[in-house]
């Protein structure tokens, strides 16, 4: 039989007396209480069944195997026993009286609760099953019960270690869970449509999928339980939770989560919320050594709330689309909060939009003098930089009813192309000719800090790392460049050449370690880059359209790409990080699409065309409205040319008061408000601490 291994979480002691200091706030206002229902019939049980003698079960009252309970009363073991139970009746207490059951049997469920039972309390035992995990659980709890209780009790290398299995419209409510100790089942405990139940001081330890794994339930507490050192051969994960709606997790521990799988859609997961999550909270939790075993090529995160690619009907819907420009729209980007969309076009007009989730309304205009080429919103929100065919970068400010004009560069060549740092502090520009230069924005005024020429063919394209160290150009040359940047330095890594015609489009990947280029070619072409070197490894010209514009949806799953000539569509590729799959396109739009883009949270993709018509499609459900705070998470880490991160959440989801230590990367997907600890800027009270590595 399997132990678990005892937690040894260390926390760097400088970092605990900041967290000290920075997250000392009341936060009993959060703490969830217990199910009222469940307490009462847990009194009830001692008032009723006290008086009462319990009754003896024994092996041989089993009819094939099964001990059948179905009169109510109070029964307990008297010695260790290896038949089923199925309590088929309300009211039931049955105390297994520091006895066990042991099957050896991996299909088969050890206690089961029938359909809509009521009041059953089951506690103080051990549950094992020697032929190992398989399908069977633990405790099956099956739909439609309620106030069900289970405590003190040890399950062991079951399937599920507690599975409350309820369906749509006949749910499990009102339970709760307490003291349970899961080791080495493929998912300790298991809320399938389970709502306003509560797991209490549990521990999962040596799991081989999951600790906790809801599945589109509502309303559950999960409080206080730990998922310790969770490994296996696919995707695994600490805690789950999908397509639910307002459930807790508080004061829990991750520790350990690894997968040693080598595929690239397998990867580890402290805690995942996915699909339509809403409401969701993760609170006060700590996450520690999220990875991989050896080397194993994979992904892992701390905290990641997972958009998901919508069913194949619902892809690529058209939700809006305006016309409001008189000429050609040549650029489009989303503001941090998917709230704006600001377009450019040779009208010389700078327009920004409200989105609302349904319909598009024009906010304000300007006239910038001079047709825009490229527009790209900060990080923060607070500014938009532009480049003109004059070939200026021009930097305007936006406080949700005008833009205003800050400040601009001397000419730079010909239509600019303009790209924010991931921080907001450089903006990276090209004026068509071979040189492109770094700036430095502090607020005000634009600073050049360094430029470079790496050819004598014309730049078009350039975008920068998710940590802001590397900056990737595409050029008429056919030429896709790697650039190291220090703050003051550029300095050249690595090229690759595949193309065989100009690269029109470049992007670089949520994690960094994956380059898009669109292309004249008609190709979509994906590159790897580890720090030294950059791989072409696949393409696809299946679009059959020069490609005007890449852009990757912010979980790296997917690439969506536009472009001009005979089918002008907007078309989604899955990428397994190795090869590139065409899996739809979108109805014809009107004209050339000159640009499309993926929205922060991945949940809407954005286009412009020669029509002058704006469009907003579907693309993804997302999480939102979940809150992730006052949680650590460090020594999340991936190998090869992978990274682990330690939170993600784009979109309408709020992350406040984290502290990310010693991750891969701490914070992807645009997260605000962070304060780095290398940097003397002002701590405000619902940052999130990012501590070295950046």
């Amino acid at each position: 039989m399997k132990q678990p291994r005892f937690l040894a979480t260390t926390i760097n002691s400088t970092l605990v007396a900041l967290l000290l200091t920075v997250f000392s706030v009341n936060t009993s206002h959060v703490n969830p209480q217990p199910n009222e229902g469940v307490r009462e019939i847990v009194v009830n049980f001692g008032i009723v069944f006290d008086e009462i003698i319990p009754f003896p079960l024994f092996d041989t009252d089993a009819i094939g195997g099964v001990i059948t309970i179905n009169t109510p009363g109070r029964y307990y073991f008297p010695e260790n026993i290896t038949s089923r139970i199925v309590i088929d009746s309300d009211s039931v207490c049955l105390d297994m009286n520091c006895r066990s059951i042991t099957r050896s049997n991996a299909s088969e469920n050890l206690i089961t609760v029938n359909s809509n039972k009521e009041k059953i309390l089951i506690k103080n035992g051990a549950l094992y099953n020697t032929a190992g995990p398989g399908t069977g659980c633990g405790v099956l709890i099956n739909n439609g019960s309620s106030n069900i209780y289970l405590e003190n009790l040890n399950i062991t290398d079951c399937g599920n270690g507690v599975r409350l299995d309820g369906t749509y419209g006949s749910e499990i409510t009102k339970c709760e869970m307490a003291l349970l100790d899961l080791v080495g089942n493929t998912t300790a405990i298991a809320l399938n449509y389970a709502d306003k139940n509560r797991v209490y001081s549990c521990c999962s330890a040596q799991s081989t999928q999951a600790g906790y794994d809801l599945l589109h339930s509502k309303l559950n507490c999960v409080e206080n339980c730990r998922a310790l050192f969770t490994e296996g051969s696919t995707s695994v994960y600490g805690f789950k939770s999908y397509s639910g709606q307002e459930n807790l997790f508080k004061d829990c521990i991750i520790k350990g989560t690894k997968t040693d799988a080598w595929e690239f859609c397998n990867k580890s997961y402290g805690f995942l919320l996915t699909g339509t999550e809403t409401e969701t909270k993760i609170i006060d939790c700590i996450i520690n050594e999220t990875d991989m075993t050896s080397t194993v090529s994979a992904v892992s995160y701390g905290i990641h709330l997972d958009p998901t690619l919508l069913e194949y009907s619902d892809l690529l819907e058209e939700i809006a689309k305006i016309q409001k420009s008189a000429d050609t729209i040549t650029s489009v980007s989303w503001s941090p909060d998917e709230v704006h969309i600001v377009t450019g076009d040779t009208d010389l007009r700078i327009r920004v939009y409200l989105f609302d989730g349904s319909g598009l309304s024009q906010v304000c205009v300007h006239n910038a003098g001079e047709p825009i080429y490229s527009v790209d919103w900060s990080p923060d929100g607070k500014y938009i930089a532009i480049g003109d065919d004059d070939g200026l970068l021009r930097v305007f400010s936006f406080d949700g009813a005008t833009v205003t004009e800050i400040d601009a560069t001397s000419s730079l060549g010909s239509r600019a192309r303009v790209a924010w740092s991931p921080n907001g502090k450089y903006i990276a520009a090209t004026g068509g000719g071979s040189r492109f230069y770094v700036f430095r924005f502090d607020g005000s005024n634009l600073t050049e800090v360094n430029s470079i020429a790496p050819s004598e063919s014309f730049t078009l394209r350039i975008a920068w790392s998710p940590d802001g160290k590397y900056i990737v150009t595409g050029g008429d040359d056919n030429y896709v460049r790697v650039f190291r940047f220090d703050g003051s330095n550029i300095i050249e890594v690595d090229s690759d050449n595949t193309a065989t015609n100009s690269i029109n489009k470049i992007a670089w990947s949520p994690n960094g370690k994956y380059i898009v280029s669109g292309d004249s070619d008609n190709y979509v072409r994906v590159f790897s880059f580890d720090g030294t070197s950059i791989i072409h490894l696949d393409g696809d010209n299946s679009a059959g359209d020069v490609v005007n514009a890449v852009s990757w949806s912010p979980n790296g799953k997917y690439i969506a790409s536009s472009g001009s000539g005979t089918f002008n569509r907007i078309n989604i590729f899955s990428f397994d990080g190795s090869t590139l799959t065409h899996i739809k396109n979108s109805a014809t739009i009107l004209g050339n699409s000159q640009q499309s883009l993926w929205s922060s949270s991945g949940k809407y993709i954005a286009a412009v065309d020669t029509d002058r018509y704006l469009y907003v499609f579907n693309a993804m459900n997302t999480p939102e409205g979940c809150i992730i705070k006052n949680n650590i998470i460090c020594d999340v880490h991936s190998y090869g040319q992978f990274v682990g991160t330690g939170i993600t959440a784009g979109g309408n989801n709020c992350v406040t008061k984290n502290c990310c230590y010693n991750n891969d990367v701490n914070y992807s997907y645009g997260i605000p408000h962070v304060y780095y600890a290398n940097q003397n800027d002002t701590i405000y009270p619902f940052d999130n601490i990012s501590t070295p590595p950046f």
